[in-house]
């Protein structure tokens, strides 16, 4: 609680997401020890990985994906359908902040998303990244892999009458690395 505490106010967030948590939670040695397993209700029977045909679309290998992950974790069913509506929509960005993420996936929880994004991120389907962006709404510096990379020397480097923001954002690449 104190790391949550002292990030909080450190970097004036007093709602960090699920991912800056999970981060927290890394930094203070928190490592998994066991392999991933399925999560509970998943059958082992739907573990086998897809094979994409010669021939098919970016929206088709999208559908495949998540039709994928609803096999995979379908206690989630409910995120996959709306994250492949979105990824139809919008999928050829490349890049969305989370917190527009989850303003523009109606009708899932956070927690539910929270926890979708982070198979697909564990899944290497989603990579995360961190930025500063300082109150002006202009972002400093480049992406990192993780808050902690960001170098001491950049943020002290901020001028104190701005204010900082960390965020996090997820990047994606060609559809077919989806698979």
């Amino acid at each position: 609680m104190k790391a949550m505490d002292r990030y909080k106010r450190e970097n004036r967030r007093p709602f960090p997401t699920w991912s800056e948590v999970l981060e927290i939670l890394r930094s203070l040695g928190y490592r998994r020890v066991a392999e991933p397993t399925a999560l509970p209700g998943a059958s082992e029977s739907n573990a086998a990985v897809t094979k994409i045909p010669e021939g098919v679309t970016a929206d088709a290998i999208v559908k495949m994906l998540f039709e994928k992950l609803e096999r995979q974790y379908p206690q989630l069913a409910q995120a996959w359908n709306a994250l492949m509506e979105w990824f139809a929509k919008y999928g050829k960005r490349g890049f969305i902040e989370e917190k527009r993420f989850v303003r523009q996936i109606e009708g899932v929880d956070a927690l539910t998303l929270a926890t979708a994004l982070e198979v697909m991120v564990r899944e290497k389907y989603l990579t995360r990244t961190y930025r500063l962006q300082i109150s002006n709404g202009e972002f400093v510096g480049t992406e990192y892999e993780s808050w902690q990379a960001i170098p001491d020397e950049l943020t002290e480097s901020l001028d104190d009458a701005s204010e900082v923001h960390l965020v996090t954002a997820y990047r994606w690449g060609n559809v077919n690395a989806l698979t």
